[in-house]
């Protein structure tokens, strides 16, 4: 026996999934939103509080660091997400092949090819990360 799927046994079908679909979506994309009410940095006096411990708050940066901060760092952090969904696809594919020999090698190809990405993809961010030290070090050599 086939298995049926939630939204088919339901009275009213598919349209009643579509609007439980809808609604989960649009909470998740409005709740974000909510974050962006909150104070700035003047406003709570972490100023006062940092310069005493850090020597105050770099308030301006230079290209290499606005390029590590909003460029380079969320592209990393991107392809994890993409690893993690690769993994959970390959997984759900293996999982529900029927005595489909083709679907299960396609799952397997995917999972070993995400594997592999991703362990390019750290060994940029640990070379990147390198790069960027040795970079930001322009003090020169220190002797003894």
């Amino acid at each position: 026996m086939p298995v049926n799927p939630l939204f088919l046994r339901c009275k009213r079908g598919f349209s009643d999934m579509r609007k439980w679909i809808y609604t989960v979506f649009s909470i998740l994309l409005l709740v974000p939103s909510l974050a962006f009410a909150q104070l700035s940095v003047d406003e709570t006096g972490l100023h006062e509080t940092a310069e005493p411990i850090f020597g105050g708050v770099q308030k301006t940066m230079d290209i290499g660091q606005f390029l590590g901060t909003f460029v380079i760092n969320p592209l990393f952090a991107l392809s994890g997400v993409i690893f993690l969904v690769l993994i959970i696809y390959g997984g759900i594919l293996w999982m529900t092949d029927i005595g489909n020999s083709e679907q299960v090698s396609k799952a397997k190809k995917l999972l070993v090819h995400s594997t592999v990405g991703l362990i390019i993809i750290s060994g940029a961010f640990a070379i990147t990360n390198l790069l960027l030290e040795i970079l930001n070090n322009t003090s020169g050599p220190t002797s003894p």
